[in-house]
């Protein structure tokens, strides 16, 4: 909907500024001139602010300034021939809405080279196709329903009629471009990344290239700003076979699928992965929506006599889950590590990515899981170990509570 808002605001601008310098239409030379102006004018516009938003979607202000220039250039050579196009197959066809087509087309795929991606550009013109053909379509038809009006109206030889049909038809055509790029690229994208938590919630964008990189870089496909321990580079999404993949380009903190760092993984529709502070989920069209098994507590018992006609059964003994500790602040917030025995944890050792905290010791402390919780030993750490905010040597900690480690907080669970 932005796209279509976008594109109707292109057309119509371009509409208001060429519009008051129509010349009469017995100075054939002076219209020709105005006409290439305009289409070249409607062309300018609607692709610049088309580039403008989908640059402004990817992410960046450098997305948003190629996507304005791209849009613009491209957009205006494609209004200049559309309307070239369309003087022609109109003396020929009498059909109108053919050289629309082909300068809409055009500036969709101005609209797609935003997104460095050819199938991207491929969506874009078929939606320009389609935008200019109705917009073309519609100058046509309403022409013919104003123009006996405008004729009667005006005492010149050849009156100019085409004050209605072009303001509608420009307005139209860019916003039918914008609006259906956008549908035509909903309909043909086979997957995507969701940010699920992080600046930008909500955010949606296509995996429609052969390898989509996610970073701080503003060139990246999937921009991830704001978190200096991100990469510019950080990740990669390729498609191998029938599946995709996601790899680490091997940074320092790494990435994590399903909360279990990893350096490469298989994704699936549904998964997600953290990316420094940054949570992304991959999703399929078509897939099921994953589902998550609900969390049940212990019923309490729907009668206080047992029924004496049932025999009870034994309640088999479950034992305790591994404890884990579920990062709450940091590069690794949301990523869980279960706690298998006693580990060490530090810049340089431990199953706990911690290579990226100066604040972190190369063996910073030691972690055991124990029956009355997690015993937490410092190792003689320049900038010690806090156990719920406080300095400690060796404590428990217990469900729910925090352990901080350098930047990074620990909760129990």
């Amino acid at each position: 909907m932005v796209l279509a808002i976008a594109g109707l605001a292109g057309g119509a601008l371009a509409f208001f500024i060429r519009e008051p310098f129509v010349p009469p239409l017995s100075d054939f030379v002076s219209y020709r001139s105005w006409e290439t102006f305009t289409g070249l004018a409607l062309g300018a516009l609607i692709g610049l602010f088309l580039g403008l938003v989908s640059g402004y979607f990817q992410g960046s202000t450098k997305h948003m300034t190629k996507g304005a220039l791209l849009g613009g250039m491209i957009g205006a050579a494609a209004g200049s021939v559309g309307i070239g196009f369309g003087n022609v197959l109109y003396g020929i066809t009498g059909i109108r809405f053919l050289g629309w087509a082909i300068m809409g087309g055009v500036i969709g795929l101005a609209e797609g080279a935003v997104g460095m991606s050819w199938k991207r550009a491929y969506y874009g013109l078929i939606g320009g196709i389609l935008g200019g053909a109705l917009g073309g379509f519609l100058f046509d038809v309403v022409g013919t329903l104003f123009g006996p009006t405008l004729v009667s109206m005006q005492r010149a030889e050849q009156a100019e009629i085409g004050t209605i049909p072009r303001a509608i038809g420009f307005s139209v055509t860019g916003l039918g471009i914008g609006l259906l790029i956008g549908v035509v690229e909903a309909i043909a994208r086979k997957a995507w990344v969701r940010l699920v938590l992080g600046r930008n919630e909500g955010k949606d964008w296509p995996i429609d290239a052969a390898q989509t990189f996610l970073g701080r870089a503003e060139d990246a496909h999937v921009p991830l700003r704001g978190d200096m321990n991100v990469a510019p580079f950080h990740a990669c999404i390729r498609k191998e076979g029938p599946g995709w993949m996601i790899y680490d380009m091997q940074t320092p903190i790494g990435i994590a699928v399903n909360g279990q760092p990893t350096r490469q993984a298989t994704l699936n529709h549904g998964d997600t992965f953290q990316i420094g502070t940054y949570t992304l989920q991959f999703m399929l069209k078509g897939a099921p929506s994953p589902i998550a098994a609900p969390y049940t507590p212990n019923p309490a018992p729907q009668s206080a006599t047992p029924n004496p006609t049932v025999q009870q059964a034994p309640i088999p003994h479950t034992p305790s889950p591994t404890p884990q500790l579920v990062a709450t602040s940091g590069p690794l917030a949301g990523q869980s590590f279960p706690i298998h025995g006693a580990i060490e944890v530090g810049r340089e050792s431990g199953p706990i990515p911690l290579g990226f905290d100066a604040q972190v010791s190369r063996r910073h402390a030691r972690i055991e899981a124990t029956p009355q919780g997690i015993q937490v030993t410092d190792l003689g750490s320049t900038n010690g170990t806090q156990v719920n905010g406080v300095p400690i040597q060796s404590q428990i900690a217990k469900t729910g509570e925090t352990i901080t480690i350098g930047h990074t907080i620990f909760r129990v669970e």
